[in-house]
């Protein structure tokens, strides 16, 4: 039991590739779909599934311009209009870390982006997921634990070049959530959204900080992926 095809859709910060990257989902049809996101962090989709009258696409292409603005990456703000407008598609959040990411006094290690549940990742649907906020900013999710005081509060404050040094690691775990998605399903797509970062070795050796052994230990998401098909999108450089 398989799923037939993995589609890899690179995107990047400040660039609004929000159009792009709906013409290929709905080009490709998934049946399934995995974000470059993370569950601890408040994203559009939290604020969405928690407030009941934010469900609507003026939101997302509301929060497209304040992202830009802020130099984020809206490519994932497309996954979701795609999951409104087709109900029934799953939904996950598939970013995270190998590894410990506390210590056992409970320390965080420095590992971003501090969540290493692959059984979340993978089985976890945040269209129906039942969750609410905690103090208004932190999602919780009902009967999945994690240290939501200590990981939110540090987490929020890691700058962008933390966050990409830490790609080595983080597509080893993005690869083996997406490896049980597609074991999981006989048939059907799976879509991945993300930063063409994890599949470009020449652009993750560019990035701030990054030392010749984070190169050395950093291999393409789609080298670590087992699927019978994998076509990749490179939305940068075709809305160029």
């Amino acid at each position: 039991m398989a799923m037939d095809k993995l589609v890899v859709i690179g995107t990047a910060r400040e660039v609004d590739l929000f159009g792009r990257v709906l013409k290929i989902l709905e080009e490709e049809k998934p049946s399934v779909l995995a974000l470059d996101e993370n569950p601890i962090d408040f994203t559009p989709l939290i604020h969405m599934r928690t407030s009941h009258e934010l469900f609507n696409e003026e939101y997302i292409l509301e929060q497209n311009a304040w992202m830009l603005r802020g130099k984020l990456n809206i490519g994932c703000n497309a996954g979701i209009l795609y999951a409104m407008r087709n109900p029934g598609i799953p939904v996950h959040f598939v970013d995270g870390s190998v590894g410990k990411i506390l210590t056992e006094k409970g320390e965080e290690t420095g590992i971003y982006p501090y969540c290493a549940s692959e059984d979340f990742a993978s089985k976890v649907d945040l269209m129906t997921v039942s969750l609410h906020l905690f103090k208004e900013r932190i999602p919780i999710y009902e009967d999945w634990k994690f240290d939501y005081e200590l990981i939110h509060a540090y987490q929020t404050s890691e700058p962008f070049r933390g966050m990409d040094r830490a790609l080595w690691q983080r597509n080893q775990f993005t690869a083996r959530v997406l490896n049980r998605i597609l074991q999981s399903r006989d048939g059907g797509v799976l879509a991945y959204i993300g930063d063409r970062k994890r599949f470009r070795p020449d652009l993750y050796g560019a990035v701030e900080g990054v030392t010749e052994k984070d190169v050395e230990q950093f291999r393409s998401l789609t080298d670590l992926v087992q699927a019978k098909e994998v076509v990749v999108y490179d939305a940068v450089e075709e809305a160029s």
